[in-house]
């Protein structure tokens, strides 16, 4: 399980893009202070994942081993 949290703010949405750029895993959140997302059908390998709040987008690089 992941969990997303952005300080301050809350999210809107995230998407978990893989490293050719596909998105594996997306969902409209609608403004969570947290989000937890199910990790268990995503291979192994590096992702970007990219929340969406009120402000702007961060980005985050993950690992899933």
């Amino acid at each position: 399980q992941l969990n997303l949290h952005v300080d301050a703010t809350t999210i809107s949405s995230y998407q978990i893009v893989d490293y050719l750029g596909r998105v594996v895993l997306s969902d409209d959140v609608d403004h969570k202070a947290l989000v937890k997302v199910d990790m268990s059908k995503i291979k192994s390998g590096v992702y970007l994942v990219r929340v969406t709040t009120p402000f702007g987008q961060a980005n985050k690089t993950i690992i899933v081993q």
